[in-house]
């Protein structure tokens, strides 16, 4: 036989071999092993359950997973209009999975984190992760482990605190991966807008990103805030303690303008600020760092107790207090931040509340309020102005009380320091309820409340 035939066998043979794996693998994809790996694999990557309501396979091109879902028993979720899964073409043919790369579109990823336990509460967490951390949490896992691409379109993510307030927000968010040589991997991070914590606002967040010796690094982070530039830069290591560092640096920023893109927030001033940040992501307590904030020729939001010695005192600065300077610089440490000092320069009037505010929002301030003595000329002032310091070589005077409770709903015996004991709590409730926003309350209710039902007309007499 010649060399040719035995060349034209061989091809044959082969075409013929392809032809039956490529079978072979047609009617694995189709099979429901195949869904099974797929599933396996997914749940075992995201450590939730998961659901595609439609499976279309494709050999050569891709396997698309229409509205895609995945849960936990604790409220987290997270929902994909498709999933496009490119399948490694050798170890389909031997009935394995292997991904080479997977699009992601139309992202929506909802965290809810869970209430805390109360105080006294004889419930043990499990003994194989640390107090701190819930079958709940989600790990940071390496997106490339078992593929060679990942790209992310339109995503958006929305983190909830146990009491139902917004932990963060982000929408329009473009992440792509690729993996390179010696198990690093780059890519880039786009994100449109960012709500932290309801208080900040970015808007055009870009960086490049890094996967490397389990970490995945964020460098060159760049964001508008309020017309001014945010830069910084974040690592975050997979390990089980998963150790992170953050560096944000603010310059610039207008707080009317950032204020736009947060209801319910009045703000004004021209901001600059930094901030460091390091620890385990999983333990609040083992987070350390600090930073400052300076606001100039600003307001800030309406203190309620300020409010009410203004309303006491007839004192106007009081109510809308305008910053010439506002300065914080604070210390991150034990699972709280604490201020020194935390100084609102009105000028006339000077607010000072060094402390601690807990991550949980519990307030311990030690504050001083300071006021020039003409505005304590009234009646009620000289009737009270005994409560408060002897004047200083300026004329001001200056009373020290405590703000506790919480940063939602904080508490001072600033009234009491004023007007003395049980007669001072009595005037700050009063004072205080006539202070609170009623008119907006009452607005709200009559547009929502239902019109009344036209009354029937009575009926004729018959002519």
């Amino acid at each position: 036989m010649s060399s040719s035939k035995v060349i034209l066998i061989g091809l044959l043979s082969l075409a013929a071999l392809l032809v039956v794996s490529l079978l072979s693998a047609g009617a694995f994809l189709r099979s429901d092993m195949m869904q099974k790996q797929i599933r396996d694999r997914l749940s075992r990557a995201l450590q939730m359950e998961i659901r595609f309501e439609s499976f279309r396979p494709g050999i050569f091109g891709a396997t698309d997973l229409g509205n895609f879902t995945a849960f936990n028993t604790h409220g987290d979720s997270l929902f994909a209009r498709e999933i496009i899964v490119h399948l490694r073409l050798l170890p389909l043919l031997k009935g394995r999975v292997a991904f080479s790369s997977m699009d992601v579109a139309d992202l929506r990823l909802v965290r809810l984190e869970p209430a805390a336990l109360p105080v006294g509460s004889e419930e043990v967490a499990p003994q194989k992760t640390p107090p701190s951390v819930g079958p709940s949490q989600f790990a940071l896992t390496n997106p490339l482990a078992a593929m060679g691409a990942l790209t992310v379109t339109n995503a958006s993510v929305d983190w909830q605190r146990a009491d139902g307030r917004s932990k963060l927000q982000m929408a329009g968010v473009d992440v792509s991966f690729r993996a390179g040589s010696s198990g690093k991997s780059d890519g880039e991070l786009h994100i449109k807008q960012c709500t932290l914590l309801e208080m900040v606002a970015l808007t055009g967040l870009e960086g490049s990103l890094t996967f490397s010796d389990n970490t995945l690094s964020a460098k060159q982070l760049t964001a508008r805030c309020g017309g001014g530039l945010v830069e910084g830069s974040a690592e975050w290591g997979i390990a089980d303690i998963q150790p992170f560092t953050l560096h944000l640096k603010g310059t610039g920023v207008d707080l009317a303008a950032m204020s736009e893109e947060l209801p319910g927030t009045r703000l004004s001033g021209a901001a600059e600020g930094a901030v460091d940040l390091r620890g385990s992501w999983l333990d609040q307590k083992s987070w350390v760092g600090g930073g400052h904030l300076e606001v100039r020729e600003g307001t800030m939001p309406k203190l309620q107790f300020l409010q009410t010695i203004g309303q006491m005192f007839q004192i106007q600065e009081l109510a809308t207090l305008k910053l010439k300077l506002g300065e914080i610089r604070f210390r991150i440490g034990e699972g709280s931040i604490w201020l020194d000092p935390c100084q609102l320069n009105g000028g006339d009037i000077v607010f000072l509340a060094p402390g601690r505010i807990g991550f949980g929002g519990e307030l311990d301030l030690n504050a001083q309020l300071t006021l020039p003595e003409r505005l304590l000329s009234g009646k009620v002032g000289q009737l009270m102005s005994g409560r408060f310091s002897a004047p200083d070589a300026e004329g001001r005077r200056s009373v020290a009380f405590q703000v506790t409770g919480t940063v939602k709903d904080p508490k001072t015996d600033l009234m009491e320091r004023v007007v003395g004991g049980d007669l001072g709590k009595f005037v700050g409730g009063l004072l205080g309820g006539f202070l609170k926003p009623r008119k907006a309350e009452a607005t709200e209710a009559k547009e929502t409340k239902p019109p009344l039902a036209a009354e029937p007309e009575a009926p004729k007499p018959n002519p």
